[in-house]
């Protein structure tokens, strides 16, 4: 069985939100519950992003059911929501929301569960979102002392719903991002998807024009990864969570299937994305960035909430932006609809 670098758990078991050597904790309830040391903090995503840049090596994995991204070393500063992007080469990059009811949380090391430190993000549901492993003796010394001087947080733990409500878009948000898409900026349509995990973007790709978003073939998506990572194409992965996105640019050292997962490798970082979660992907234009536009494929889970996202590189060699556009457009549209369109011609 496959391991993640520095964590040393089956891949199943990450995207269930597992920490190293511990039970499954995919919410703040069962962290709680299997962790009686677990210290919830009065702090969120403003706090944790002071903090993680702080610390020299961290095992950062973004979790969530349908797609775990992990990668090892120093964070770059975190980026909030509404902030220019930055693409910081070697580094982690996170891209946080504050202030929308997230929670964070401190356990300390276990070495009877073979647990290191970590922090723990999650959002206002209780799911995990974000985790921060740190080992290294000297940052063991400076976590301690971080987390002393934030007090100890307050309020009901929340129990993650069965089911998440429907977004229903109404005739003024369509026309909104209809009006809006073609001047909106790349940090904002990466914002999109970091404020509520993408569900209200999703409800409007329908209705943007399929200059802007084009439903494709979900079933495809093994075959381009593998084509990518044939190909040695630098790109950008990205893992999303309401209120969290993790992103790490590169070409694929390896990709390989593990039951219903794709399990791609790439210098220090690790993904897992389980095909079977993913009910619909979209190519959808972005930008403009750089007086260019960007085109990016977005993957989306049953409820509507975003999963992953594949961008063209940061600092891609000469060539590269018009052969990702190129693939893309390759891409064909689902089976379903094209069944449709050619029974009404």
């Amino acid at each position: 069985m496959t391991q993640f670098p520095g964590q040393g758990m089956p891949c199943r078991r990450a995207l269930q939100g597992c920490p190293a050597g511990d039970a499954p904790a995919p919410d703040l309830a069962t962290l709680v519950a299997t962790r009686p040391d677990a210290r919830l903090l009065d702090a969120g995503a403003e706090e944790l992003a002071l903090l993680l840049p702080q610390f020299a090596r961290a095992t950062a994995s973004t979790v969530g059911g349908a797609a775990l991204l992990s990668e090892g070393g120093g964070y770059a500063q975190p980026r909030m929501a509404g902030a220019r992007l930055a693409s910081p080469a070697g580094r982690v990059a996170l891209r946080l929301s504050a202030g929308r009811g997230e929670r964070l949380a401190y356990t300390a090391a276990d070495p009877a569960r073979g647990a290191p430190a970590a922090l723990h993000l999650f959002d206002p549901a209780g799911r995990t979102t974000h985790r921060a492993e740190i080992a290294a003796p000297e940052d063991l010394l400076l976590l301690a002392a971080l987390v002393a001087q934030i007090p100890t947080g307050a309020g009901e733990i929340p129990v993650v719903p069965d089911t998440a409500p429907a977004v229903i878009p109404h005739l003024p948000t369509i026309r909104h991002a209809r009006a809006h898409w073609p001047r909106a900026e790349l940090a904002r349509h990466i914002d999109d998807l970091v404020l509520d995990g993408g569900r209200s973007r999703r409800a409007c790709l329908p209705h943007v024009g399929p200059g802007a978003a084009r439903r494709i073939e979900p079933r495809v998506l093994d075959h381009v990864l593998d084509l990518l990572a044939r190909r040695r194409f630098t790109f950008r992965r990205a893992v999303i969570r309401p209120g969290c996105l993790q992103s790490h640019e590169g070409v694929l050292d390896s990709l390989w299937p593990e039951g219903d997962l794709l399990v791609m490798t790439s210098a220090r970082a690790t993904m897992a994305l389980d095909l079977e979660r993913v009910a619909d992907v979209w190519v959808t234009a972005l930008g403009p960035a750089g007086g260019e536009r960007a085109t990016a494929l977005e993957l989306y889970d049953h409820d509507g909430a975003a999963i992953a996202a594949f961008l063209p590189a940061t600092r891609g060699e000469l060539g590269h932006a018009a052969a990702w556009d190129a693939l893309l457009a390759s891409l064909p549209a689902p089976r379903s609809a094209a069944r449709a369109g050619a029974g009404g011609r």
